[in-house]
C-alpha cells in the first residue's frame, strides 16, 4: 500500500501580493471544513465536534477585510492544527516568505532554539547581543503562542517541527515583522532587536538541518552502513497528490546497487541511518527490507481508508497495477464508507543476495512518517536493533496523505485518509523507543550517536 507520506509535503506556493474579498475567504472556509469533515478519516479523534464548531464560528465571523494568501494561511492553519493529526496542516507560506520585499523589510525573532533534555535552549544566535551562547535557557511567550501554527500529536511533535520550521519563521507566519521581543535568558530579561529576514536567512545556510534527504552507502571498517533517503521519488516536487512522487525506479536502483556492494564486501553487519529522515511511501521501504526480512511482512497490523469524493480523484488515475485492487476499492465504496484494506503481506528476497548478517538501525527524534513504519517494522517482527532516541512521530497513525485544494485561494490542505496501526498492533499514539537509547549533541560538529552506535555493534 502506498502509505504514510512526507509529513512536511510541497510548501504553499500562490501569488503573494493576490487579495481576496472576504466573502470568497469565508466560502473556503466553508469548504475547506465540510470536505475535512468528509475526507479526513476521523477529523475529531482529538477534538470534540463541539470545539471544532465553536472555533469554526470564531473564525467564520472574524473574516471582515480583503485578505493576502499569506494574511489567510494565518487564519486557516490554527483552525486546521485543532486536530492534532500531524499529516492534516496547511504548509509554510514559503512563496509569501521568500518574497523579495518581505524578506528585505521584515524583522524575526534572532535566535533559533530547541527543547533538549526537557529545557528550551538556544541553539544558534544571529541577534546583536553576543553575550547569549548555544545551550542558554531561554523563556518566551511566544513560543507557546507560535506552537499553534504546527499540528502534532503531541507537544514533542510540535518541537521538532519547530525545529524543521525554524522558530523565527514560524513566529513570523503567525505573527509577522516585530522590531523587538523581550525574552528571559538564564532567568535574566533582555530585549532582542529583530533581524532582517534576507540576513537570517543568509545566516541559517551555515547551520545544520534536521532532515537529510539524500542517500548514500559506504563502508564504516567492516560495518556497512546505508543512510536510504527519502522514501519518495528524489527528483519529484513532493507533492503528495503527483504521481510522479511515488516513481521508485531511482530508489529501488540504488537499493539494489548497495545490497550488490554489500554482498561483495561480505558484510555481516548493517547499519541502516533513519535519522532526519522526512518519511515517504512503503513501496520505497519494503524492498529496501525484504533485502533482510527473514519471514514476511506488512508495515502495519490493520489499514483502514475512508473514500471520499476528493480522493476518489487521486485515485482514478493510479495506474500502478500493484494498487488496482485498493483502486477498486477507494472507487467502488460510497463516499464516506470506511472499509479494511486487505493485502499481502511483502515476501523477503529468496536469492544469493538477501542480507543474514545482523541489522541495526538509527533513529531520532527527526525520523518522520514511513520512517517511523520502517523503525516499527523492524522492532516488532524482530529484524534487527533499534537504536537511537524515540521518534517524536508516532507509529500507529492517521496517514496515508492527500491534498485538497481551496478553490478560490488555491491553497493546498493535506489530510490523512487512513488510520495505520504499527504491525503489533498496539493502538496507542506514540512514537517508536528503541531498545538501545543514544543521544546526540547539538552543541558539538561531531556525531556522538553515530559514534556511539558504531561502538556498540563493534562490541556486539
Amino acid at each position: 500500500m502506498k502509505a504514510i507520506v512526507i509529513l512536511l509535503a510541497c510548501l504553499t506556493f500562490n501569488k503573494p501580493q493576490e487579495k481576496y474579498a472576504p466573502q470568497a475567504i469565508k466560502a473556503d472556509l466553508q469548504y475547506l471544513y465540510k470536505t475535512l469533515q468528509e475526507s479526513h478519516y476521523n477529523l475529531f479523534v482529538n477534538m470534540p465536534k463541539t470545539r471544532y464548531d465553536s472555533a469554526y464560528r470564531v473564525l467564520y465571523n472574524s473574516i471582515k477585510d480583503s485578505l493576502g494568501t499569506l494574511e489567510i494561511t494565518r487564519l486557516f492553519q490554527p483552525f486546521i492544527a485543532l486536530g492534532n493529526i500531524a499529516h492534516c496542516n496547511m504548509a509554510f507560506p514559503a512563496a509569501q516568505y521568500f518574497d523579495s520585499v518581505i524578506q528585505h523589510t521584515n524583522y524575526l525573532f534572532p535566535l533559533t532554539i530547541e527543547v533538549v533534555n526537557g529545557k528550551t535552549v538556544v541553539t544558534n544566535n544571529f541577534s546583536d547581543d553576543a553575550s547569549i551562547k548555544p545551550g542558554d535557557e531561554i523563556a518566551f511567550d511566544g513560543i507557546d503562542k507560535a506552537a499553534t501554527m504546527l499540528a502534532g500529536e503531541s507537544r514533542a511533535m510540535k518541537n521538532t517541527l519547530m525545529d524543521l520550521y525554524t522558530f523565527p519563521r514560524v513566529y513570523w507566519w503567525r505573527y509577522g515583522s516585530q522590531q523587538t521581543f523581550t525574552v528571559e535568558i538564564n532567568k535574566k530579561s533582555i530585549v532582542l532587536k529583530g533581524v532582517l529576514a534576507a540576513r537570517l536567512e543568509k545566516k541559517l545556510e551555515t547551520v545544520k538541518q534536521p532532515f537529510n534527504t539524500g542517500r548514500e552507502f559506504r563502508m564504516i571498517g567492516d560495518i556497512a552502513y546505508l543512510h536510504p533517503g527519502i522514501f519518495l521519488n528524489d527528483a519529484s516536487s513532493g507533492n503528495t497528490s503527483e504521481h510522479s512522487t511515488f516513481q521508485n525506479n531511482e530508489f529501488i536502483a540504488f537499493i539494489d546497487s548497495t545490497y550488490l556492494k554489500i554482498h561483495a564486501a561480505h558484510a555481516k553487519k548493517l547499519l541502516i541511518d533513519l535519522r532526519g529522515n522526512p518519511g515517504g511511501d512503503n513501496s520505497f521501504s519494503d524492498p529496501m527490507i525484504a533485502y533482510f526480512a527473514d519471514k514476511p511482512f506488512w508495515f502495519c497490523r490493520s489499514f483502514s481508508v475512508r473514500t471520499s469524493e476528493i480522493t476518489k480523484q487521486f485515485w482514478k488515475d493510479v495506474t500502478d497495477t500493484t494498487l488496482q485492487d485498493l483502486k477498486q476499492q477507494v472507487l467502488s465504496h460510497q463516499n464516506g464508507d470506511t472499509f479494511s484494506v486487505k493485502f499481502n503481506t511483502f515476501p523477503p528476497r529468496q536469492d544469493s543476495l538477501h542480507y543474514n548478517g545482523k541489522v541495526y538501525l538509527l533513529v531520532d527524534k527527526y525520523s518522520y512518517s514511513n520512517t517511523v513504519s520502517v523503525a516499527a517494522i523492524v522492532q516488532d517482527y524482530k529484524f534487527g536493533v533499534v537504536m537511537g532516541e524515540p521518534t517524536a512521530d508516532v507509529a500507529t497513525t492517521y496517514g496515508a496523505t492527500h491534498e485538497l485544494k481551496l478553490p478560490n485561494t488555491g491553497l493546498n490542505v493535506s489530510y490523512p485518509k487512513a488510520l495505520i496501526v504499527r504491525p503489533n498492533g498496539d493502538l496507542q499514539s506514540k512514537g517508536v523507543t528503541p531498545e538501545i537509547i543514544l543521544k546526540g549533541d547539538p552543541f558539538t560538529p561531531g556525531d556522538e550517536m553515530l559514534d556511539d552506535a558504531i561502538k556498540y555493534i563493534h562490541a556486539h
